[in-house]
């Protein structure tokens, strides 16, 4: 029996879409050749470094009030919220010309921060969503289950868009497979390098119908007072975070041997990130595809 007024099909219904919209947000049909697609639309090395730091600081600054604002705005909005990011990041791919160009830069800077602001905004809201649909069902021992077969999934997608990113991505691929359809059509490079981009595109934007169709769970009776506290709360709640991290940073440092393990862990961790984010360029320089 529900332990919510919403009806059971509603909240079985935003179990399906939780594991879908984990499936196709995680389906970046970029991410095999992030760096090659990053420098064939002109930016250089540098820029490059500047844009993954950009975002891994937007993800940093915006997951400290994220839980807070999930309790205030509800969590089924801060997923809407992550899908409609998703699309504007897209679209901005799609929309800026390849080839240097004086908004380039700029274009991209946008592109990394909405990323970082959607990655952040997606980061536990969705589980904490689906996890009240199934507390509510009575069924919270799934849980785990659920989780499972969700990353089972999350795999199986994964890998299926990194081999199709990749592709076509590919100049001969795409071409001989328009050939094999006796097709008498060539393309360029330059039309090519955004493929990838407009299948993400596409998925961007089933990633929102599907969040659009979710239901926040609600314990009926609580909503009233609930929603109240919320709007009290709301700006202590997303403070408060912030003065914990401080409170921890000051720990931190004051514990040197802490400090340093943590220190090197960052170090090592930067340096096998690089590694794998320029592979594909590197394969690039050595001539495998």
């Amino acid at each position: 029996m529900s332990n919510t007024a919403m009806p059971r099909e509603q909240l079985e219904s935003n179990l399906r879409r939780f594991v879908l919209f984990r499936v196709l947000y995680s389906a970046r049909f970029y991410y095999p050749v992030f760096t090659i697609l990053f420098l064939d639309y002109g930016l250089t090395l540098e820029q490059f470094a500047v844009l993954n730091m950009v975002w891994a600081l937007t993800i940093v600054l915006a997951e400290v009030p994220s839980g807070a604002l999930a309790d205030i705005i509800g969590r089924k909005r801060l997923v809407v919220y992550a899908a409609l990011l998703m699309v504007i990041e897209m679209a901005g791919l799609l929309w800026v010309p390849v080839g240097e160009s004086g908004f380039l830069f700029l274009a991209f800077l946008i592109n990394r921060v909405c990323s970082g602001l959607s990655e952040a905004a997606a980061s536990g809201a969705d589980e904490a969503l689906a996890y009240d649909s199934l507390k509510a069902l009575g069924r919270e021992s799934e849980w785990a289950h659920l989780l499972e077969r969700t990353t089972r999934l999350m795999a199986v997608g994964f890998f299926t868009t990194m081999i199709t990113g990749a592709l076509v991505y590919d100049v001969s691929v795409v071409n001989g497979a328009i050939a094999f359809l006796g097709l008498d059509l060539v393309l360029e490079q330059q039309t090519i390098i955004k493929f990838p981009v407009v299948l993400t595109f596409i998925t961007a934007c089933l990633v929102l119908i599907i969040t659009l169709g979710l239901r926040e769970v609600e314990a009926g009776s609580e909503q009233g007072s609930r929603g109240s506290a919320r709007d009290v709360r709301g700006l202590r709640q997303l403070l408060e975070p912030f003065r914990q991290i401080l409170a921890a940073a000051r720990w931190t440092v004051d514990h040197r041997f802490v400090f340093f393990v943590i220190l090197a862990a960052l170090v090592l961790d930067s340096v096998a990130r690089q590694f794998v984010v320029l592979a594909s360029e590197y394969y690039r320089v050595i001539d495998i595809p």
